[in-house]
């Protein structure tokens, strides 16, 4: 059995916590009982009763602010040193302090033999060393700069670009919120976290990423960011280009909302969640590739994206809104698109669909298909939905912005929004179906004619079913329409095959 002797027994106790650890070690054996006469630092943090037992420290490290220095104050306004009864000639060539301080403090105590291992840039620093900023941030390598404070750079409008030092290891939230003409900036790959709203209406920003690793000699670092938090990019309107990192789980509640230039995105293959409203009002956004790990897309992630044109959802998404809004310059929906989502209750399809692949849509029957369609544009429309019986009671068409004239005067010219709900209930008898339907239609008009509208109703209804290839057999469609907020019931007809 092989034992530790001395020197390896010394690396093991450097992990002790307590000054009683070191007491016990030493009363083991023979072989430790000089153990802490061989530390040249304090492992632990020491009071004037415990300083005696490391008797050869040379660098003195200072672990809380609560901890004694021993009369080697530096000037810290916010730290409160007891230092009542110190040992007054002790001396250490170094004292290295691993507390929290300002850049303040470290600027005031750079010539002394202090060494600051966690320095945070704060607000009040950004302010003080305004002109200097460029020369503080320039030492990437060197710098112990560890982290900026919340609001450190917010409402800075004379910042353009910002190399952050390499010991970076978190960017507090809203640090660098409205800052207006902050054009780039480049994230250590140490950063762990990234704040709520970091770069919020940074309306200049065109480019995010994380410094490559190639600058960092001799490292193998892998970026830690595993989270994009709630409105880490919104408003950023010039953003153009961002890298998410690999191991990227979520991206966070607006994320990136009203980012209008932003055309294109990538996705890591680790991406679980897309929270609510992530990519809303994301007017440029033309592709997107849903990763397969993606398995939960909340409420309007893609709301008014407006140039959107093909998204891909993985086939492991288990988690949709109940209501889905495909917006306008869609144009392909292909097979299985929402196969498995069986919480879904809606889906808006614009008009600029022209194709949907068979299968596109689950077969339950919570859910209903709404389909926008301009009525002129109807012909273009070629859907296999439309023959699948699965779904004959689930498609509700709603027509808009169809003109119909009366008479030769455009005074009298209709706008017609019909609701047109269409298979609604289905009874099979041995020869023929029969479907009974309903329609409303909304007449925002000042005079009209009852009877050329229910004929005009009519040639729409047998021009409709026409094109969905259902004019084969009879039909007892109700009816009705609205003026002056009152709404006037007919009675059933019926439509003849044609």
């Amino acid at each position: 059995m092989s034992k530790l002797d001395g020197y390896h027994m010394m690396v093991v106790s450097q992990y002790f916590p307590k000054f009683v650890n070191f007491v016990t070690l030493s009363l083991v054996c023979k072989k430790f009982n000089k153990i802490m006469d061989n530390f040249h630092y304090n492992p632990i943090p020491l009071t004037k009763n415990t300083l005696n037992y490391f008797p050869n420290i040379e660098t003195f490290h200072v672990y809380t602010k609560n901890s004694e220095i021993f009369g080697k104050e530096f000037f810290d306004k916010k730290c409160v040193v007891n230092n009542s009864e110190v040992i007054s000639n002790t001396v250490f060539f170094k004292v290295v302090i691993w507390y929290e301080v300002d850049f303040i403090t470290f600027a005031n105590n750079k010539n002394s033999n202090f060494v600051f291992k966690n320095i945070t840039f704060t607000k009040n620093d950004t302010l003080k060393f305004k002109e200097q900023l460029s020369q503080i941030f320039c030492d990437t390598c060197n710098s112990f700069i560890t982290s900026l404070a919340p609001k450190c750079f917010e409402n800075i409008s004379y910042i353009s670009t910002l190399h952050l030092p390499l010991t970076i290891s978190s960017l507090g939230a809203r640090a660098f919120s409205s800052c207006k003409n902050l054009k780039s900036i480049e994230i250590p790959t140490r950063v762990k976290t990234i704040g709520f709203a970091c770069f919020e209406n940074c309306e200049f920003l065109t480019k995010f990423s994380f410094t490559h690793r190639k600058y960092i000699k001799n490292s193998t670092e892998q970026i830690l960011v595993t989270q994009f938090e709630d409105h880490l990019f919104e408003g950023c309107t010039s953003l153009k280009e961002v890298e998410i990192p690999d191991n990227v789980t979520s991206l966070g509640n607006g994320c990136f909302k009203n980012c209008a230039t932003l055309t294109k995105i990538i996705l890591p293959s680790t991406l679980n969640e897309i929270k609510t409203q992530c990519f809303s009002m994301c007017t440029s956004l033309q592709i997107i590739n849903i990763q397969k790990s993606v398995n939960k897309l909340w409420n309007n992630a893609f709301e008014m994206c407006l140039s959107l044109k093909e998204i891909e959802i993985g086939c492991d998404v288990n988690v949709l809104p109940f209501v889905v809004n495909l917006n306008e310059g869609l144009v392909h929906i292909c097979g299985y698109c929402f196969n498995g989502c069986n919480n879904l209750k809606r889906v808006e399809i614009p008009n600029s669909v022209e194709i949907i692949d068979e299968n596109a849509f689950p077969d339950h029957c919570k859910l209903k298909i709404y389909f926008l369609i301009y009525y002129n544009n109807f012909v273009n429309i070629h859907c296999k939905i439309f023959h699948d019986k699965r779904f004959l009671n689930q498609i509700v068409l709603i027509i808009l912005s169809f003109k119909l004239k009366m008479d030769n005067t455009s005074e009298n010219s209709i706008l017609f929004l019909l609701l047109i709900y269409i298979w609604e209930s289905i009874l099979t008898a041995r020869n023929r179906t029969k479907l009974e339907k309903n329609i409303i239609s909304a007449v925002p008009i000042r005079t009209f004619s009852p009877i050329l509208v229910l004929k005009a109703l009519k040639q729409l209804i047998q021009s409709i079913l026409y094109r969905i290839g259902l004019l084969s057999d009879w039909y007892s469609i109700g009816f009705g329409f609205i003026s002056n907020q009152n709404l006037f019931q007919s009675d059933f007809i019926n439509i003849k095959p044609v």
